[in-house]
Formats: structure tokens, C-alpha cells, sequence
């Protein structure tokens, strides 16, 4: 199966070592001080494992202090089956009925 590969990478500040653990833990930031500058909620990491987990794959953290930051998420697609739609059927309450349909677009 693909497993497609999204990468988003910085050369910011980095995040130490020791600091990386606790990010994927929700409301925590390296740095308590960024969210001052920045904003954020600390969520989005802990969201983005999350949905990264329901579909198979994982996220994953590049990063020491002073020379920036990768993150890496993969997951697993599987081919969607074809579906033939079929055409719906209008609501038997205006079956007969003669309508105006009044659209802008041509």
C-alpha cells in the first residue's frame, strides 16, 4: 500500500533533545515563551499524531537546539473501490409537478 510522506522542515531556533518528548503531549511547548511571541494552543502536534495513528502511519521529529526542525507524517492509503453513482431519485412530493428553476450561472 503508499504510504505517502508529507516533510515540513525550519532552520530556526531547533528544539533540544530533552524537550522533544513532551510536544506530543497536548498544551505543551518546548518553549512557554513562544506562545507569546507566536501564539498556538500546543494541540496541533497532538492532533496531527493522532489522525496520523487512525490512518496507519505515524509523525516524526528531527531536531536539535540552534540548527531547526523536520517533522515527517506518513500514512497508509488504501485504493478507494469504485462506486458507480446512480442518479437520485426526486422526492415523490413533487412527482408531475411542473417547477421554474431559477440559477445565475449559464
Amino acid at each position: 500500500m503508499p504510504r505517502p510522506r508529507i516533510a515540513v522542515s525550519d532552520t530556526g531556533i531547533g528544539i533540544p533533545e530533552h524537550l522533544q518528548a513532551g510536544l506530543f503531549t497536548a498544551y505543551t511547548q518546548a518553549d512557554p515563551s513562544i506562545r507569546r511571541l507566536y501564539g498556538g494552543s500546543g494541540l496541533g502536534l497532538t492532533i496531527c499524531r493522532r489522525l496520523a495513528g487512525l490512518m496507519g502511519g505515524e509523525v516524526r521529529l528531527h531536531s536539535r537546539g540552534g540548527e531547526g526542525t523536520r517533522f515527517e507524517v506518513e500514512v497508509v492509503l488504501e485504493k478507494a473501490a469504485a462506486v458507480a453513482a446512480a442518479a437520485p431519485a426526486p422526492p415523490a412530493g413533487i412527482a408531475g409537478l411542473r417547477l421554474l428553476i431559477v440559477d445565475p450561472d449559464p
